[in-house]
């Protein structure tokens, strides 16, 4: 009788917390080695570029590397249960990318549109459509900064619509 109200216990409030203790010690000290290990990889590793193969071509690196802005936006942590609450993790998102590239809105260089709606993002007083045009505004205000056409990497762009349309 006693074994079915532990077993009862056991499911109702999670079996960790019968666990023996030198079971959670070992499982603790698995994680601490797999995150000292993740450390030690991040500390002692070498720039990712230096470890390409097509580091390698130094003429065709000398050639394109560094030679245009970039901006990288990952949607992979862009999620929700329907379009509108994908469209508020979005809007973070932006903020976010308008923050890394805020110096767009001191430079003489960006046209006073661009840098209004870069404002109003940052300040979180965007319509729809200024937050719907900001990788164009981000391109485009990155060109004019710089001098040359802005490269943009998205990655995951398809998580937000498969996340909603579950």
């Amino acid at each position: 009788m006693a074994e079915r109200n532990s077993t009862a216990q056991g499911r109702i409030m999670g079996v960790d917390q019968f666990r023996l203790p030198a079971q959670r010690m070992m499982s603790q000290l698995a994680k601490a080695r797999m995150t000292e290990q993740k450390i030690m990889m991040l500390v002692s590793a070498k720039p990712l570029s230096s470890r390409l193969a097509i580091s390698k071509n130094e003429a065709l690196c000398n050639a394109w590397m560094n030679k245009y802005p970039s901006m990288f936006l990952s949607m992979k942590n862009v999620e929700g249960m329907s379009i509108d609450d994908a469209y508020i993790y979005f809007r973070a998102l932006a903020a976010r990318l308008c923050s890394d590239h805020a110096y767009l809105i001191d430079s003489p260089r960006v046209a006073e549109l661009e840098k209004s709606l870069l404002k109003s993002i940052l300040e979180d007083n965007a319509d729809t459509g200024a937050v719907s045009n900001l990788l164009l505004t981000l391109c485009r205000a990155l060109h004019a900064h710089r001098g040359k056409p802005a490269i943009l990497l998205i990655d995951e762009y398809d998580v937000p619509l498969a996340r909603a349309e579950r």
